[in-house]
């Protein structure tokens, strides 16, 4: 059922992105690391796992994988999404996105993203 203002969610939800890559270097994972808070205390040897590229252990924070998406069409400003009425990104309220981690991310690696609009 299409609404007054063009939506139609049954369309939206059967739209797929195309596919595309992303290659996830060291300096990313450290980037993203510094960004949520990691090395404010930095005596906290913990925090050199996720933050310095040489330490024992050195890997992605499990909530980087947010930032690895959300890199295709969309971040270019292409939301021609079938059964969305054009808007200006801008005036979104992101309310909820869900994670599963199935395994852990690795540094300096090449990911397929495949993003795709489960409900509205």
């Amino acid at each position: 059922m299409v609404s007054k203002s063009g939506l139609d969610v049954a369309k939206a939800l059967t739209f797929t992105q195309q596919p595309y890559t992303v290659q996830l270097s060291s300096q990313d994972v450290i980037l993203y690391s510094l960004g949520i808070g990691f090395l404010q205390d930095p005596l906290n040897k913990d925090h050199m796992r996720f933050a310095y590229e040489n330490a024992d252990f050195f890997g992605a924070f499990p909530t980087n994988s947010l930032v690895v998406c959300h890199r295709g069409p969309f971040a270019d400003g292409d939301f021609d999404i079938p059964g969305i009425p054009p808007f200006n990104p801008m005036q979104l309220l992101h309310g909820e996105e869900t994670i599963t981690i199935e395994k852990p991310l690795k540094h300096d690696t090449k990911y397929i993203i495949q993003e795709k609009i489960i409900d509205l």
